[in-house]
């Protein structure tokens, strides 16, 4: 979802949440994965706006339709899947024959989180966290930057922009 993603991130940051269009942008972003199955009809009645706002929409991120639009998050969709795949090591990938276990899958996804939060502990000294903490609260700006969905904020709050001002 890299480009049709990272368009309505982008589009919902910088947009007033007063918008017509920022709510129909954050609507398509939460049900992204059914963009592929929808006409745009469908996404219109999910954003409760008209099919023009959409098609309005989809130019405003810089598509021609929303037909390039839909395009754009299917094969970017199709990628990251891909991409997610290969994210893994091997010794992380669910066994072939548990694939289909849910439990057996649930379970070793939290295990691997534990794993990759002991090693993290393990690999950072507090002083190191300390003077982290303290450039940041120096600093007038700052930059989250990440190419990843979990760099994302899973919140109810935005970001106005992509520097942060500090309100201290």
């Amino acid at each position: 979802m890299r480009s049709a993603f990272y368009n309505l991130i982008n589009f919902i940051n910088m947009t007033s949440i007063h918008d017509v269009y920022w709510g129909a942008a954050r609507t398509i972003l939460k049900n992204i994965y059914q963009i592929p199955y929808s006409s745009i009809t469908d996404v219109a009645k999910m954003c409760y706006v008209s099919t023009a706002t959409i098609s309005r929409l989809c130019r405003k991120l810089n598509y021609e339709s929303f037909s390039d639009f839909k395009k754009d998050v299917t094969m970017n969709l199709h990628y990251f899947n891909q991409d997610a795949k290969r994210l893994f090591f091997d010794h992380q990938l669910p066994a072939p024959e548990s694939i289909d276990e849910g439990k057996e899958i649930f379970n070793n996804h939290f295990q691997n989180v534990i794993r990759n939060l002991q090693d993290t502990y393990d690999n950072i000294r507090y002083e190191d966290l300390i003077y982290i903490v303290d450039k940041i609260h120096e600093s007038k700006h700052i930059c989250f930057a990440g190419n990843f969905l979990h760099n994302l904020f899973p919140c109810n709050c935005r970001l106005n922009s992509v520097i942060w001002e500090k309100t201290v």
